[in-house]
């Protein structure tokens, strides 16, 4: 380290690590006067100002950031063996079964406001977390978060135990796949097959359905069992009843995950951008008029829209808004993936949300698009301009409050606010 990053270092070290006592006593084992004030403005100095005093003395011997460290994890080994004292003598002994030591539940009426937790240094933490590291020999912060195949780790319970145990035997770190299904499963509390509030078929109907696989097509498969196709092909392929089919059901979640975030990941080439452009012309019909705005007619896709009337697409096995497709294959995916341009949207300007003609679209933020709707007749204002300009008045003079003038319009409270502070109507002057 150099000077200036030596000087950083034990700046910070005494900042932290020292009360103000202290450090008026080390100032004065260096010889400093017993009196400690800014000789300019003849003020008390602060904290700060006794540590650059220190510091600026030359028999100061400084400190290197590998004793700071070292400094920092005895002084919080110490505190870590005095938590005990705070944790477990606020425990209430219950008898589990499974365990030769009895549960120890935190006493949540001894320490209500923490509600079951414990504060370190200001930070509030599950107070069965703190067991686990203090089993463990380790500080919270260090409890690994995933394991070597990069599945999330979590201090679970052990088997019968209350969520509120802290006995450090009952306590293990276990994936978020064996503490939620496999633990379930050997306690007896997962919800699966005729146990799932939404199951539709029994046990006996699932078994008919695992055994007559690969013996005929879907429908034969539901004429012979009398289980609906979708849930045949649900069974089959480890959506359901995997309990009894054998399918790892988890594996299958994984790969599903790991499959859509490739496909999330995937970025149009130059030779997709062009053939992207060729499948939505010939998937798309002209319009039978120019529109006004933009003096050339829309491109109408053929498919059956989405709820919200816009055009929708596949391509390269991933599920577009036409629109959408259209502009990533006209303009390049750059200026949807900019960090700055996140929540900005594809806007129309013509008055269709079929329309997927390149022509016709602009990238731009969430109020050019709501400009747009207005423009097109496809948002209605809730006051008319002549109403908003009236509010404005009635604000200014005083008279009325806000409240009584959101009654007096029909409108809520948080429209008249918006109006107000020009939040809202902002095109009515």
């Amino acid at each position: 380290m150099n000077n200036q990053e030596s000087y950083k270092v034990n700046y910070d070290f005494l900042i932290t690590n020292k009360t103000a006592v202290e450090l008026r006593k080390k100032a004065r084992e260096l010889g400093e006067s017993n009196v400690f004030w800014d000789k300019i403005t003849k003020e008390s100095l602060s904290k700060e100002g006794v540590v650059k005093l220190i510091l600026d003395n030359p028999n100061y011997v400084f400190v290197t950031e590998t004793e700071v460290k070292e400094y920092e994890r005895d002084k919080k080994l110490k505190y870590y063996q005095t938590l005990p004292e705070r944790i477990f003598p606020k425990c209430i002994k219950e008898v589990n079964i499974n365990y030769e030591k009895p549960c120890l539940l935190f006493n949540l009426e001894s320490d209500h406001r923490n509600g079951g937790g414990i504060r370190i240094y200001g930070k509030l933490e599950y107070a069965y977390r703190v067991s686990y590291a203090l089993k463990s020999n380790i500080f919270v912060e260090d409890i690994p978060r995933i394991n070597e195949d990069g599945a999330v780790l979590q201090v679970s319970h052990g088997h019968g135990c209350n969520p509120h145990c802290l006995e450090p035997s009952h306590l293990e770190l276990k994936t978020v796949r064996e503490n939620m299904y496999d633990d379930k499963i050997r306690d007896g509390t997962l919800l699966n097959g005729e146990r799932c509030n939404i199951s539709v078929i029994t046990e006996e109907q699932a078994m008919d359905v695992i055994k007559s696989k690969g013996s005929g097509t879907g429908p034969e498969r539901s004429l012979k069992t009398g289980v609906p196709v979708h849930i045949i092909h649900s069974i089959d392929n480890g959506y359901s009843w995997t309990h009894l089919s054998g399918i790892d059901n988890i594996k299958r979640r994984e790969t599903d995950k790991k499959r859509r975030a490739l496909k999330k990941e995937y970025v149009l080439t130059e030779e997709d951008m062009i053939n992207a452009i060729k499948r939505l012309r010939e998937k798309s019909v002209l319009s039978d008029e120019i529109d006004v705005h933009v003096s050339s007619h829309c491109w109408i896709l053929k498919t059956k829209p989405d709820t919200n009337g816009y055009g929708i697409i596949s391509f390269k096995g991933k599920q577009y808004r036409a629109h959408v497709l259209a502009y990533e294959a006209a303009n390049g995916e750059r200026d949807m993936t900019l960090p700055e341009n996140k929540g900005n949207v594809v806007r129309h300007l013509c008055n269709n949300r079929k329309c997927c003609n390149p022509e016709h679209l602009r990238f731009g933020t969430a109020s050019e698009n709501m400009v747009d709707a207005y423009r097109n007749g496809h948002k209605q204002r809730k006051l008319s301009d002549d109403n908003v300009r009236l509010i404005r008045i009635l604000i200014k003079s005083g008279f009325l409050r806000q409240l009584d003038i959101s009654y007096m319009f029909g409108v809520h409270l948080s429209t008249i606010n918006a109006i107000n502070i020009n939040k809202s109507y902002k095109h009515v002057i």
